[in-house]
């Protein structure tokens, strides 16, 4: 990996320079175009001149040689930068204007060399007799002994076997391709350094994002995709936040995964083998079933008819309990009567006993006014022998009656004594009686429950029957369905041993 991120860190460094070197020449090839439109600007415009005056001279406004005098003054006023100027000759090189050197002027400069031996004039004249156009190079020695580059364009002015040239230095595009060499050496420079700094960035942290070497991280992932989990991949201490340490997470985790997948296909292929097992028992069990529930479901017929007969006896007894509670009411309400009947002998009693305690206190007051009546007729003497007899017999009318009214007294108590514990059992009957029909009525209560029980166990056991009969068709579904689940367990025991075989490629440690 660390070759080729220097490689291609050469290989920006030699794009750098690619892109300045093409850069500079494309600029000095630019400066140099620029220099030589305007050289050509300069001598079209001079050509257009002298193609005016022509077109004087065709109209004889102007004779030719004043034609050709005004053009040529025309020519020595053409300025352009600071030193640029027009110079013409004729085509065997005599030199007709130059401003530059005007001592020059009508002398022939064939024979005119530059700094290199070069003949510009006759370059010059050839140039513009073979092209019409075109441009020259030569050198001048410039005061330090050194050299100086100048270009001129030439035209021809074919009507007249003249052309017309300028000239400029270039040395001043050299000075300026000099600047624009270094600014762009030092910016390619600059940007070289800062892409480097940027590149050796660049791989410090893909190495720390990596953990390692591309390779070998590429060799973890290819023994990973070949399901071989036992791989260690090595890290570097302290590396937590790695490729390297994210595919450690990941191999650990798919072993993990694979593992319990293991533990999982074994499970299942034993629970495969014991659901076969208990299908096979559950099906014996389910053959058993169905046989008790067709002797259960007879059984449930018989009780059917067995509870439909004691529910019509209950119904019968619950008809004859509440007769008989009608009977018990009926003497319950006589024997109210003869407790009230009683209650009024027991009072009427008592009104007796008062009577006789009434005569028997007239009896002792009698007694004892006869008994006054006798000592007063004792002090009558004679007088009052016949009023004592009387008194006498009064007497023992009275002590008769009084014992006649303790005897009757007697027997009304006791009557009165009879008569209330008469009360006393008629009322303990009565509370029998009472007791006798709430008695009954709970009987009744019971039966007329134990009738309505006995209807709704009828039909319940309707609902019974029909709930077996569903059973033993839902008990015929059920074998069905252990037949399926026993070709179900077998096809997923298949799936689990597939699964285990499938799962048994990877290699975990």
């Amino acid at each position: 990996m660390k070759a080729k991120l220097w490689l291609a860190l050469a290989v920006v460094w030699v794009g750098l320079a690619s892109l300045c070197t093409f850069g500079l020449v494309n600029a000095h090839s630019s400066l140099m175009d620029e220099r030589l439109r305007t050289l050509d600007a300069v001598t079209e415009a001079a050509v257009h001149i002298a193609e005016e005056y022509q077109s004087k001279v065709a109209k004889h406004e102007i004779s030719e040689p004043d034609a050709k005098k005004a053009v040529l003054a025309h020519w020595d006023l053409l300025r352009y930068s600071k030193t640029g100027y027009v110079y013409a000759a004729t085509l065997d090189n005599t030199l007709l204007l130059n401003p530059g050197k005007p001592a020059m002027v009508g002398t022939n400069t064939t024979a005119v060399t530059d700094a290199k031996g070069h003949q510009p004039y006759v370059e010059l004249s050839r140039l513009a007799k073979d092209k019409g156009m075109g441009h020259v190079r030569s050198w001048d020695k410039d005061p330090k002994g050194g050299l100086k580059e100048k270009i001129s364009a030439v035209r021809l002015i074919p009507q007249w076997d003249w052309y017309v040239a300028t000239r400029i230095y270039v040395d001043d595009i050299n000075q300026a391709f000099q600047t624009t060499l270094i600014t762009t050496l030092a910016f390619a420079g600059t940007s070289g350094v800062l892409a480097t700094l940027v590149m050796v960035f660049i791989i410090i942290n893909i190495q720390r994002s990596l953990g390692g070497e591309p390779t070998y991280a590429m060799e973890v992932a290819n023994r990973i995709a070949d399901g071989d989990l036992s791989v260690e991949v090595v890290l570097k201490p302290g590396d937590q936040r790695s490729m390297l340490y994210a595919m450690a997470r990941m191999r650990d985790s798919l072993a993990d995964v694979i593992y319990r997948i293991l533990q999982s296909a074994e499970s299942v292929t034993t629970g495969a083998s014991q659901i076969a097992a208990g299908n096979l028992d559950l099906a014996s069990r389910t053959e058993f079933a169905a046989s008790a529930l067709e002797q259960t479901a007879a059984s449930m017929t018989e009780l059917t008819t067995a509870v439909e007969q004691t529910a019509g006896n209950a119904q019968e007894a619950s008809r004859l309990a509440t007769e008989a509670s009608g009977f018990a009411l009926e003497g319950s309400k006589a024997v109210e009567q003869v407790v009230t009947a009683m209650a009024g002998i027991e009072e009427a009693s008592g009104r007796i006993g008062a009577i006789v305690e009434t005569i028997d206190a007239i009896a002792f007051q009698t007694n004892i006014l006869s008994l006054n009546a006798a000592v007063e007729a004792a002090r009558a003497g004679e007088q009052g022998r016949g009023f004592a007899v009387v008194a006498s017999e009064v007497r023992a009318l009275a002590q008769r009656s009084a014992t006649s009214a303790k005897e009757i007294k007697s027997l009304i108590e006791t009557s009165v004594e009879r008569v209330k514990s008469g009360s006393i059992h008629v009322a303990q009957a009565g509370k029998t009686m009472t007791d006798i029909v709430q008695g009954v009525n709970r009987v009744t209560g019971i039966m007329t429950d134990i009738a309505a029980a006995s209807s709704e166990q009828s039909n319940g056991i309707a609902q019974t029957n029909s709930a077996i009969a569903q059973m033993d068709e839902a008990t015929v579904q059920n074998a069905a369905l252990v037949e399926e689940s026993a070709a179900a367990a077998s096809a997923l025991n298949e799936q689990a041993q597939l699964l285990r075989t499938t799962v048994s490629e990877f290699r975990v440690s």
